[in-house]
């Protein structure tokens, strides 16, 4: 009898290790796995698609820079992206099971990303699904397989990107060295010229410090934002014409959307996008000739 009860609790001991392990860290796939799978070289790739929540994004490479949508993207956050993806770890298989594909948001109408070469040969393609349980990994499939695999990146980030997350900032990009004149209209009313290396402000000369210090930042002024489907309501509040040793003119349109508004709407003439930029960085520009002048020494 006491060797039939042993029998027993062994046999009961043994079902329950089988249960432990087979529930402790929940259904896997026991096949192995190939890390690099998802891997490629990135110098092929021409051209980069995200079929984003509410956007789609086509990238295309122009020697060393990308172009989104025909106009210069953040080179560097383009990228970083393709580093990201051609460089993914597969950790694990989560499912071989097209029922589940739903479940991890991999299913045919997930958001995903694209890789092609120049010749629109196909390098990758991954739909991006639901983000793992810390948050550190995230879930993906290729079209063509069932498999869905658990790889070790946050990518979550991507299936809700924007062009005017990607579009290059810049509004404009020169040296302060290039300017040679400047005329401020609305808001600001004056006149900046560079007359045989003497700056004047309004026919009157001025301190050249004091003038390239408030001239410098021109040449690098970057949006806050990018605004879509703008119509002009009104005449912009400041206008700002800028004439550059090349001959090339820039002019800068500056409205306003409300009194108590902190952005500013600006457009540069020949450039097709619409930019947001802080109201307070104009602020610097109201100035007088008393400001501009050189400061008396013998004081």
């Amino acid at each position: 009898m006491k060797n039939r009860n042993n029998l027993i609790a062994g046999a009961l001991l043994v079902i329950l290790v089988i249960v432990y392990f087979a529930f402790k860290t929940g259904p896997q796939d026991t096949k192995q796995v190939d890390g690099d799978r998802f891997q490629f070289d990135t110098e092929g790739v021409g051209t980069i698609v995200v079929l984003s929540e509410d956007d789609t994004l086509r990238f295309t490479r122009m020697d060393r820079e990308w172009l989104l949508d025909g106009y210069p993207a953040d080179t560097n956050r383009v990228n970083a992206l393709l580093e990201e993806f051609s460089t993914l770890t597969a950790d694990r298989i989560v499912s071989t099971k097209v029922e589940n594909h739903t479940k991890y948001e991999v299913g045919p109408d997930g958001k995903r990303i694209r890789f092609v070469d120049a010749g629109d040969a196909r390098i990758e393609e991954l739909i991006l699904g639901k983000s793992g349980s810390n948050y550190m990994e995230t879930m993906v499939r290729r079209e063509a397989e069932d498999a869905v695999y658990a790889v070790k990146a946050s990518l979550g980030r991507y299936r809700n990107a924007t062009k005017s997350g990607y579009w290059n900032r810049s509004i404009t990009s020169f040296g302060l060295e290039e300017i040679v004149g400047v005329r401020f209209s609305g808001m600001y009313d004056y006149s900046l010229k560079l007359n045989e290396g003497v700056w004047d402000y309004n026919g009157v000369g001025v301190d050249p410090k004091k003038v390239e210090d408030l001239l410098r930042p021109l040449g690098n002024m970057r949006a806050s934002n990018f605004r879509q489907e703008w119509v002009a309501a009104a005449d912009p509040a400041l206008t700002i014409s800028i004439d550059l040793y090349s001959g090339q003119n820039l002019e800068l349109k500056f409205h306003e959307e409300g009194e108590e508004g902190s952005v500013m709407i600006t457009t540069l003439a020949g450039n097709p996008m619409v930019f947001e930029f802080s109201k307070s960085s104009l602020n610097r520009y109201e100035k007088t000739l008393e400001d501009l002048q050189v400061e008396d020494s013998a004081s």
